[in-house]
């Protein structure tokens, strides 16, 4: 699994040295996440609570568009599962597949109207990421040069030329 800002810096190697394995994106940001859509062969797992609204679904579009692979984690309220497979997605993460298979046997497609309840964890954990995101760009952020995208800042440690 690769980390950060030097995933965007790796994966054109790992496709090009690597050209038969793929490459799964892990994470909670869909604006991050979309530069990997160029990358050929690379699935998406991604925090479930962030793909809800209109990125969310835009992102899923774009997915199928690709014919890419999307999992969600960590999936484990059966609102939440049908939730899921209402969208279409390959699969889930969760805590409990024994009730994930149960509600994929028995969903026959029905609309989903989630909980209000629901909704306060979803607009909780959508600004949490925002915020964490803002800290980690600025931290250890891109700046464009001429060659390419360079980290500003090595994560633990110093880049030697």
């Amino acid at each position: 699994m690769l980390l950060g800002c030097w995933a965007a810096l790796y994966l054109p190697i790992c496709a090009h040295y690597l050209p038969n394995y793929s490459i799964t994106h892990i994470g909670f940001s869909i604006s991050y996440a979309r530069q990997f859509l160029k990358t050929p062969r690379t699935s998406f797992n991604m925090y479930q609570k962030i793909m809800v609204g209109p990125s969310g679904n835009a992102f899923l579009r774009d997915i199928r568009k690709a014919e890419r692979a999307i999992f969600f984690w960590t999936v484990n309220e059966v609102e939440w599962m049908k939730w899921s497979i209402h969208k279409g997605v390959d699969g889930i993460i969760t805590d409990d597949p024994k009730r994930y298979l149960e509600v994929c046997k028995n969903y026959e497609g029905e609309p989903i109207c989630l909980p209000l309840r629901m909704w306060g964890s979803v607009i909780g954990m959508n600004i949490l990421a925002f915020i964490f995101s803002l800290i980690f760009r600025s931290r250890y952020g891109f700046k464009l040069r001429s060659k390419g995208r360079v980290p500003r800042k090595p994560l633990g440690g110093s880049l030697k030329s």
